[in-house]
């Protein structure tokens, strides 16, 4: 394995020097030189680059933050530990724990999905309306994306008869790729419509990428 670093494996590194010091609300500052980073830490790097070119739907800066969120009593994980099985165990158990959790505490996570959903409609040249209907194969594509961590399930509540469409999935496909979302519809409902910040994000954000795919598609359409 070649020590020579990536600008991949360097984007890395400073995602976890810069989680890890956000969240215990530390100052930071991005590594430019690389060339005395022991060599331990060099094989992390690359073993890491590996696991998030493998799973592409997991994103770094929350992989990172995982075990601050919940080991609170532990001040420091190296890069050894995301790359131990404790780490990935570690971010399956936060991932879960962060999908149920209230919607004015994924932020950040929320509008990472409204971008992601917009970029989504405007690559297979569709509107908004028809992003939860969109499928390829048996399951709908937005089941994946909540599977694969590409969008908040809160999203999905401002969309119309979303609960109707969930409730025609099959129990085996539905609990496979959403898990408990069916059972805990009630209470993710009633978490949504008490939040503060994340419903006025949601509501104004489909709004806007609304406008901007419709922009975009008639732009493709008019250029071909």
């Amino acid at each position: 394995m070649s020590n020579e670093i990536t600008n991949s494996e360097k984007n890395i590194y400073n995602t976890f020097l810069i989680t890890s010091r956000k969240v215990r609300n530390k100052p930071f500052k991005v590594r430019q030189d690389f060339r005395t980073l022991e060599v331990k830490d060099i094989i992390c790097l690359k073993k890491l680059k590996i696991f998030f070119d493998k799973f592409d739907w997991v994103i770094p800066q929350q992989y990172f933050e995982a075990p601050y969120k919940l080991y609170s009593d532990q001040d420091w994980f190296g890069l050894d530990f995301f790359v131990s099985q404790k780490g990935i165990k570690t971010f399956t158990i936060y991932l879960k724990k962060l999908k149920m959790s209230a919607p004015d505490e994924q932020i950040d996570f929320i509008k990472e999905s409204l971008k992601f959903i917009s970029k989504y409609c405007i690559t297979e040249n569709i509107s908004l309306s028809n992003y939860i209907t969109k499928k390829r194969g048996i399951s709908y594509d937005w089941m994946k994306h909540v599977a694969k961590n590409k969008i908040s399930i809160y999203i999905l509540l401002e969309f119309p008869n979303i609960y109707d469409m969930i409730t025609s999935i099959p129990t085996d496909e539905l609990e496979l790729l959403l898990g408990d979302f069916l059972k805990e519809y009630g209470n993710i409902k009633q978490r949504y419509e008490n939040s503060i910040k994340a419903k006025n994000i949601i509501k104004n954000g489909l709004s806007i990428i609304s406008t901007f795919i419709d922009k975009n598609l008639k732009n493709k359409v008019e250029n071909q």
